[in-house]
């Protein structure tokens, strides 16, 4: 069985490629022979060529020697923007409002407010537990004026302690 090649159709905006611009008469050629075949459509081209034709003998159009003083005439008779007819156009843009976006942004950045702020009344609570506990601990100032009674404080170090002092010590002799 032999394959039969077919040719390719042509670009199916040819229509609009001959109604948009004046197709040369080499352009007008080609797309005669691609439409040869379709007796419709070459019709349709010739008529539409034709068109184009009749079209280029007519002078262009000129426009009225009043055309501006007629555009700027219009401009003024058209009614200024009143007090009433702004309030108007902002109830109907404040009824077509959707703050979507704007909700969620705001959600967002208030619960991060909130979560921070938490975050430093709970460092702000830890830090007074702690000098609360360390000043029930510690001795009353009149005490540590007293060499006497701080000596009488003294603590007895750990095992580990010791241990330290000593590796302390050896890596300061080194040195």
């Amino acid at each position: 069985m032999e394959a039969t090649m077919k040719t390719p159709d042509p670009s199916p905006d040819w229509l609009d490629q001959v109604q948009s611009g004046r197709p040369t008469g080499e352009q007008a050629a080609a797309l005669r022979r691609q439409l040869a075949g379709r007796p419709r459509e070459a019709a349709r081209l010739e008529e539409e060529l034709a068109l184009n034709a009749a079209l280029e003998l007519r002078p262009p159009p000129r426009a009225s020697s009043n055309f501006s003083s007629r555009v700027w005439a219009e401009i003024d008779r058209s009614p200024a923007l009143t007090r009433r007819s702004r309030w108007a156009l902002f109830w109907v843009w404040i009824q077509g409002y959707r703050p979507t976006n704007e909700i969620a942004v705001a959600t967002v950045l208030l619960a991060v407010t909130l979560g921070w702020t938490q975050l430093r009344t709970h460092q702000q609570r830890a830090l007074a537990v702690n000098l609360a506990e360390v000043s029930r601990t510690t001795p009353d100032v009149d005490v540590l004026r007293d060499f006497e009674s701080i000596r009488a404080l003294a603590v007895t170090p750990e095992p580990g302690d010791l241990a330290l002092i000593a590796a302390l010590d050896s890596t300061s002799a080194a040195h």
